[in-house]
């Protein structure tokens, strides 16, 4: 039994598995059944990646995640083995969807359907059970079930999607991220919600959304039309802004539109579109910020010759995947 357990996890970590097992995979990992087995498995995957670090906010999750799915007395070998193994190879993998997932939804993840876009591949559009359309970003993954029962229609989301949402005012339709839940009864709005990212933003187009922090005293905002909210779950903070919605979600069409961006969003987002690595000194960045526009159809050459021309001393490198900005 222990060799078959090892080889399905290391199955699923190595991505051999068919990504329709995926949901199914994870369900039975978290089953109490086996679990000794198959913590010496992860235990083991641990054991042959050393070098990885997890963030505070990995662990952080961990801690909640661990707190709410183990059994009393497991904390101390969890946290001399298992803590480690999770936080820095599991959590990444699966996304932290996955954890808010399994902590804050009692439906069958049977039941459920994924939609993962991997880095460097063009938005996916999806309609969902009642009919709303869904645009999903690169990198990230939206969960939702096959049919919305009970009195709301709640999905999951790690990454960025935008949703335009059919009218139905006896079913509120709500997106989950890690701090931030998004209320709208028929609307079109944006979610910005990556794992890597502290800030969570919230983008309104059309019609009305309510916005709910996850915080130990929870704040709730309502948004107009072109107002944008931007959590900091570092900090804590709210703030709200004027933008021309429109624009911001011109990513569905494979356009790249910032507006007084910090240097570090622009790296993530090209990294996240063009399926690269970027190297550069944060802190002789940190504190530019541009705006500007790249069209569907320019290649990451052309983006970082327009990034030369507007910074100045910047210089690039290429060796294949691997950016290197002086």
């Amino acid at each position: 039994m222990n060799n078959i357990i090892q080889n399905i996890i290391h199955k699923f970590f190595n991505n051999s598995q068919p990504s329709t097992d995926d949901i199914l995979f994870k369900k039975w990992l978290l089953s109490p059944k086996n679990r000794e087995e198959k913590d010496q498995a992860i235990s083991e995957i641990w054991d042959s990646c050393q070098n990885e670090t997890p963030d505070a906010f990995t662990l952080s999750e961990l801690e909640t995640f661990h707190r709410n799915n183990f059994l009393p007395g497991k904390r101390a070998n969890f946290r001399s083995t298992i803590y480690k193994a999770v936080a820095t190879i599991l959590l990444p993998i699966l996304g932290a969807l996955f954890t808010w997932l399994i902590l804050d939804t009692p439906q069958d993840t049977e039941q459920l359907i994924e939609c993962f876009v991997p880095k460097g591949e063009k938005a996916k559009q999806i309609f969902l059970p009642d009919g709303s359309e869904v645009w999903v970003n690169a990198e990230s993954i939206l969960i939702y079930p096959n049919t919305f029962k009970g009195d709301t229609r709640t999905l999951f989301l790690n990454g960025e999607a935008n949703f335009k949402v059919s009218r139905d005012k006896k079913k509120p339709f709500i997106v989950k991220t890690a701090t931030l839940d998004i209320e709208a009864l028929g609307t079109t709005f944006n979610v910005e919600s990556y794992s890597n990212s502290p800030q969570t933003i919230a983008t309104l187009e059309e019609g009305k959304i309510k916005v709910s922090t996850k915080d130990s005293i929870p704040h709730e905002t309502i948004l107009s039309p072109n107002e944008q909210f931007i959590y900091d779950r570092d900090t804590h903070s709210r703030e709200i802004n004027i933008v021309d919605a429109q624009s911001l979600s011109n990513w569905k069409e494979g356009q790249l539109y910032f507006k007084n961006a910090p240097f570090g969003k622009l790296v993530k987002t090209i990294e996240r579109k063009y399926n690269v690595t970027i190297l550069y000194d944060q802190e002789k960045y940190k504190n530019n910020k541009l705006t500007v526009k790249f069209d569907h159809d320019e290649t990451i050459d052309e983006v970082l010759s327009i990034l030369e021309g507007i910074l100045q001393n910047m210089k690039y490198k290429k060796n294949n995947d691997i950016i290197f900005i002086n």
